[in-house]
């Protein structure tokens, strides 16, 4: 029976002031309340790609995983951010008592929001989808496109050029595809670490970085079958290869091989493309990239399913490197309240059954926390 857990894949991320795990049956959302107790929030849910097999079909399963994981992550956060604005409001209601003057007569009343609030409504979730996805194409995207051939348009002044916003210049993506998609990849992982380090000055997302590294230390403690007690989860890392962030790794790196073929295909398909208005070229090349990001991600997502099953593999391990390196950034060492939570969110993901039918929610009162 234990062997058969080890393998499970199990994984999740950092919520506000708690973490998120999933299993293959469901997942766990647990939070760290202002009384140190621990409310825990479990979901049996089973994957599209389980219950529909054309789904789960490699390079295709990689892109309905990610989008699942999206809203599962989104539901996360909106869970956490409900607790912790309730621990926020009775909290600032309970100060208002103590300052409050008994003589006035009319003492000022704090609402405080209900228990339990309603999650986000569909409309609410698909607009921030929406959102979400539209902000990262125009990072990942457009920025990194209009940046490369803005430094090519000033190599090609330099260079003396004479042929118009093109000039001489080599980054033009349907000459020298190669080169322009490594300029352009170059910037796109300029901007993840520069976006990723801006926000993470702010103290609270500091705190979300630890709980990020308190999940990664759980889940490597449990790949190592070992009984997840803060004795044995403290030595881990912090980087864990089937991080988010090690997947924007290779997403950078498979983009670069993918778009340098895109222009050198649109030419090939459509010659007079090349007479074409530079404008219009441009934005056709882009909106190209856009379409083929989900092959993009279907690519990234076996490459990293199949490096965590063979970290030794030298191919595997440089192409994650980037990513493992970026997780300086995006995890944090957690102390051992944190490292609770995630225990108690990784026990409670693999509690969920087949007889569980219904969200519960479970309360772990200081005592009761994992230790």
């Amino acid at each position: 029976m234990q062997e058969k857990e080890k393998k499970l894949e199990m994984g999740g991320q950092a919520v506000i002031e708690g973490v998120m795990m999933r299993s293959p049956r469901g997942y766990s959302i647990a939070v760290r309340k202002k009384d140190k107790s621990i409310k825990i929030k479990t979901i049996p849910y089973t994957p599209l790609t389980k219950r529909i097999k054309a789904l789960g079909i490699p390079f295709i399963r990689g892109v309905i995983t990610l989008f699942e994981m999206l809203i599962i992550g989104l539901k996360g956060l909106d869970y956490s951010v409900n607790e912790w604005e309730g621990d926020y409001y009775e909290d600032k209601k309970g100060k208002n008592k103590e300052t409050e003057n008994p003589d006035s007569g009319n003492p000022k009343e704090e609402k405080s929001p209900p228990k339990e609030q309603k999650q986000i409504t569909r409309v609410a979730m698909a607009g921030m989808m929406i959102f979400s996805l539209g902000v990262a194409l125009v990072m990942t995207v457009v920025i990194p496109n209009l940046l490369t051939h803005f430094v090519g348009w000033i190599f090609s002044l330099f260079g003396g050029a004479t042929q118009g916003a093109e000039g001489g210049s080599r980054l033009v993506e349907s000459r020298s595809p190669l080169l322009y998609n490594l300029v352009s990849g170059f910037f796109r992982a300029c901007i993840l670490i520069a976006y990723i380090w801006v926000i993470s000055l702010s103290k609270n997302i500091r705190r979300v970085f630890e709980y990020h590294g308190a999940e990664h230390m759980a889940v490597f403690a449990f790949e190592d079958n070992k009984p997840l007690t803060l004795e044995n989860v403290r030595p881990y890392t912090t980087r864990h290869p089937r991080c988010g962030t090690t997947f924007l790794g290779v997403v950078i790196i498979i983009s670069i091989i993918i778009f340098a073929f895109i222009a050198k295909l649109i030419v090939m398909i459509y010659p007079p493309f090349m007479e074409m208005q530079l404008i219009l070229r441009k934005l056709i090349i882009i909106a190209f990239h856009i379409v083929c990001m989900p092959l993009v991600a279907g690519i990234s997502y076996e490459i990293i399913k199949y490096g965590s099953r063979h970290l030794q593999n030298p191919l595997t391990r440089l192409l994650t490197m980037p990513g493992l390196l970026s997780q300086y950034l995006t995890t944090k060492k957690p102390d051992d309240e944190q490292l609770q939570v995630s225990i108690a969110s990784l026990n409670a993901a693999l509690s969920i059954d087949a007889e569980q039918k219904e969200p519960r929610l479970t309360i772990l009162l200081p005592d009761d926390a994992p230790n």
